[in-house]
């Protein structure tokens, strides 16, 4: 009980310190124990946020106690040599009781900052999000630099050494550690890839065998028929609307965009990790190379559909824990495609910030769609969800009634900009790029696509009474 009280004292002088409020030595209850509680109660808070901000099908991650533990022991470290520094070695346990009572405070601080950051972010403000982090470490460093002078009395020069001494002992090297955190999103339990264990030697060695299957299976081009080959990557498989969303793109190509035995996919996702070949940037390049190899290059279209999360930089995410797979970047993807000799392309990037995309792979045979501006996010990504918002709208709403995949961009356009309106969403704002020069090719695919549909519907026959 006298443990707790202490406890409790101690978090209130911790708050007061880093609230920059009266504080003084005899505020803190200083003891082993107190330094061992505080600390818990510090990984107790960053336990439960993870886990309640994460959606609610959640996975621990085992690597995330080595990440924490690696951060105590920066800590430990730093402070044990400030007080070496000070030649009062025998404080470093006072001096971290006192950091780690400020620490619940703190640690409370930097749910709210993170969301500050996430909403700057998504309102484009990549100052305002730098300048809630610079906040944060500003704030951190003061705290360190008020203990040091309460607890040493030192002058201001002294003290602002120390706090160096902090910060490149205990800030610096986590700047070069990569993030892992105790909680991340995993895929559905409703697929059975929640009991699928991937081996990952295994599974890299199985890439080119899947990847001979599906570009093998593929069917030559046609003389004299426009031709369209569809490949759909699914990058992320943290959440499953990803391979969702490729799998019901896929159907609704061979079925009614005439893809059947002209279709590819590469997905990241435990349900799909045995039987189809990974979103990885190499596989893609297999895959493009295989139907390079089809087709005829000066007749036939390639429809490439990327959904993954993206980032500021250019670059599709393609995590798939336990496997290290390299992101797939804009540069990377305009190289082999260029590559690949495919000329006529449509490629969609479902992904935030893909607006950044167009830039680099625009050119006069392509057309490229991306869900959002360069700056902005798009939405939908979860476990909830058969489809993003730009899937629902683009795949599922406009292309099962309509042969353009232009007309259906600006249609689709039109219904996200009203939905992301009624839920108070900042626009993704969706982006198009028309090449000149492949606007007569898509016209005569749609007219052959539009023909085909009324064959179809005329050899089916009036339906039965």
């Amino acid at each position: 009980m006298n443990h707790l009280r202490d406890v409790i004292g101690n978090i209130i002088a911790g708050a007061r310190l880093a609230l920059m409020l009266p504080v003084r030595q005899d505020s803190f209850r200083v003891s082993i124990d107190q330094a061992v509680l505080l600390l818990l109660t510090g990984f107790a808070l960053s336990f439960g946020y993870g886990f309640v901000s994460t959606e609610p099908e959640r996975g621990f991650n085992v690597y995330g106690l080595s990440h924490a533990a690696t951060f105590y022991l920066l800590l430990v470290f730093s402070v044990y040599l400030m007080a070496r520094i000070q030649g009062a070695s025998w404080t470093g346990g006072a001096l971290l009781v006192y950091l780690a009572s400020a620490g619940p405070l703190m640690l409370s601080a930097v749910a709210v900052l993170r969301w500050l950051s996430e909403m700057a972010a998504e309102s484009s403000s990549y100052v305002a999000a730098w300048t809630v982090f610079l906040v944060w470490v500003s704030w951190l460093l003061a705290v360190v630099f008020r203990a040091v002078r309460l607890l040493y009395n030192a002058n201001i020069g002294r003290a602002a050494a120390l706090v160096l001494v902090y910060a490149v002992c205990n800030l610096a090297p986590r700047f070069g550690l990569p993030e892992q955190r105790l909680w991340y999103s995993t895929v559905a339990a409703t697929e059975p890839s929640d009991r699928v264990r991937v081996n990952v030697e295994d599974t890299y060695d199985a890439q080119r065998d899947l990847l001979d299957q599906v570009t093998g299976a593929l069917a030559a081009q046609r003389p004299g028929v426009t031709d369209l080959y569809f490949v759909g990557f699914g990058g992320s498989a943290y959440q499953d609307v990803f391979m969702k969303e490729v799998r019901f793109v896929r159907r609704l190509f061979d079925d009614r965009f005439d893809t059947t035995d002209r279709s590819v996919m590469l997905v990241n996702n435990r349900a799909t990790v045995q039987d189809l070949p990974l979103a990885s940037a190499s596989n893609l390049r297999r895959a493009l190379n295989g139907i390079a190899r089809r087709i005829d290059r000066d007749e036939d279209v390639l429809f490439l559909f990327l959904t993954s999360h993206g980032s500021r930089k250019q670059v599709l995410s393609t995590n798939f824990w336990p496997l290290r797979l390299n992101g797939l970047a804009a540069t990377k993807l305009k190289e082999m495609l260029d590559r690949s000799g495919i000329k006529w392309r449509v490629l969609v990037v479902s992904a935030c910030y893909s607006g950044g995309f167009v830039d680099t792979l625009k050119d006069e045979n392509t057309v490229i769609i991306t869900a959002a501006r360069a700056d902005r996010k798009s939405f939908g990504c979860s476990n909830l969800n058969d489809f993003t918002y730009f899937g629902q709208a683009y795949f599922k709403e406009q292309l099962r009634e309509e042969f353009s995949f232009v007309k259906a961009f600006h249609d689709a356009r039109e219904a996200i900009t009203e939905r992301e309106k009624r839920e108070g969403l900042t626009p993704s704002r969706p982006q198009i790029h028309i090449g000149p020069a492949i606007e007569a090719k898509l016209a005569g695919l749609e007219a052959r696509l539009r023909r085909r549909s009324a064959e179809r519907l005329a050899n089916r026959g009036p339906a039965p009474n």
